[in-house]
């Protein structure tokens, strides 16, 4: 994963067409060390990865994995906490985790009528990026996932609308997110009208066996003392249809 980063960020500074020069002036490094991370001499810290992420407009984990989602399969659990959970895990995590970001983002959902239960298409604005997402879920495990960034959303609105797909809700929350173990992400997050949840998720999800990539992440939530009793036995959009 890490000895690839470098080629990811010289084709993410590529496209939008700035030199090692400029990209090390805003990163206030010498495009020496540019070279060498693109030419996998060095790899850079997570924190400068993250300031890449922001300066080229993509996505932090995009750059560490090479793309959305390299399996296609999303596997989590969230968990609904009150705020003393909340303040304790995130205190904990902060210690031994690499920060990622902290942002608000807004998810509108859509549906069609030949979808079945738990099967959205999502558009995701985060910051000045927009992500299509189409996930259908299983066993509240894990999900299908196909993603794409989007550069025009008004646009992809109207071909949906065209195309029969309907719009559903939008889940507005602010989320912190970390990289823990190298393995895992946990967010935090503070969704309008509903309050608090510790999201993990698998960073490179077991494709082949999602079931018991989902109890793993349960032993994780147990070293924090969550428990099975506050798993979320819905995804977000459905709390509000």
């Amino acid at each position: 994963m890490l000895n690839e980063i470098g080629e990811r960020i010289k084709k993410a500074r590529l496209k939008k067409n700035y030199t090692q020069e400029e990209l090390g002036e805003l990163l206030f490094i010498s495009p020496k060390t540019i070279s060498s991370w693109e030419i996998g001499r060095t790899v850079p810290d997570f924190d400068v990865v993250h300031s890449i992420s922001k300066i080229l407009d993509c996505s932090f984990i995009s750059l560490l994995q090479g793309n959305l989602n390299t399996s296609n399969v999303e596997v989590e659990a969230k968990f609904k906490v009150d705020k003393k959970e909340y303040d304790r895990i995130l205190g904990i995590i902060k210690k031994g985790s690499v920060f990622l970001s902290n942002n608000t983002q807004i998810d509108s959902y859509y549906s069609s009528s030949s979808f079945e239960d738990k099967q959205w298409i999502r558009i995701r604005t985060s910051d000045t990026t927009n992500i299509l997402s189409y996930k259908r879920w299983y066993q509240n495990k894990y999900c299908d996932e196909y993603e794409v960034y989007i550069d025009n959303k008004d646009n992809l609105e109207k071909i949906l609308f065209i195309l029969g797909v309907h719009f559903l809700v939008t889940v507005k929350k602010n989320r912190i997110k970390y990289l823990y173990a190298d393995k895992w992400i946990i967010s935090f997050d503070n969704v309008d009208h509903l309050g608090l949840f510790i999201e993990i998720e698998s960073l490179n999800p077991n494709s082949s066996n999602p079931c018991e990539e989902f109890n793993k992440i349960i032993e994780i939530a147990e070293q924090f003392d969550l428990k099975l009793n506050q798993l979320s036995s819905k995804r977000y959009p459905e709390y509000f249809i």
